[in-house]
């Protein structure tokens, strides 16, 4: 197999293993029945003849401790949920920039602020720059990540995710992202 061919299959092994684990992290504790191929054809990452691929994942992510899999279903192990809060949900930069950006702004009620501090606290960890209290900014393709966010801490309609074209003086968040 080519090195090519190779990067290919690591990447698509990686979005698996992504998908499983905020899957998992999404639905809390899943039955091993519910673990059936068409559990994540749902979400359109795995196809329902990639079967075998989905077990040995679950597998590898077991040994590696950040699955466990037990006679309840499966769950997160803490290795699993601190991976899927900082790896997993980085999202991915591409080698040329689009020239857009991501804008994540919200508005979330002091009944919720335990989930607006989640929110703020993961925004800042992935790499989100402030740009008003409630307005965050980022130069890459999130959208799968801020969706994940708001199912997770359940902040449907508190949290809206833009594309913007400019910024007004945007200069210092070029700089800040290294995109100059």
């Amino acid at each position: 197999m080519g090195l090519e061919a190779e990067l290919k299959q690591e990447i698509r092994m990686t979005r698996l293993r992504k998908a499983i684990l905020a899957t998992v992290q999404i639905a809390g504790i899943i039955t091993l029945t519910a673990m059936a191929p068409n559990m994540l054809s749902l979400l359109g990452k795995v196809p329902r003849r990639n079967q075998e691929k989905l077990k040995s994942a679950v597998r590898r992510l077991q040994e590696k401790d950040l699955l466990h899999v037990g006679p309840d279903g499966i769950r997160l192990t803490a290795k699993g949920e601190r991976y899927i809060h900082t790896t997993a949900l980085r999202p991915v930069q591409p080698w040329l920039w689009d020239k857009k950006w991501r804008v994540v702004i919200f508005d979330i009620s002091e009944k919720k602020k335990k989930q607006r501090n989640l929110l703020r606290y993961t925004l800042i960890h992935v790499g989100f720059q402030k740009l008003q209290n409630s307005v965050w900014v980022y130069p890459y393709d999130c959208e799968e990540l801020i969706l994940l966010l708001k199912t997770d801490y359940r902040l449907g309609k508190e949290v809206l995710y833009m594309i913007v074209d400019k910024i007004e003086r945007d200069l210092p968040l070029k700089k800040h992202f290294e995109l100059t």
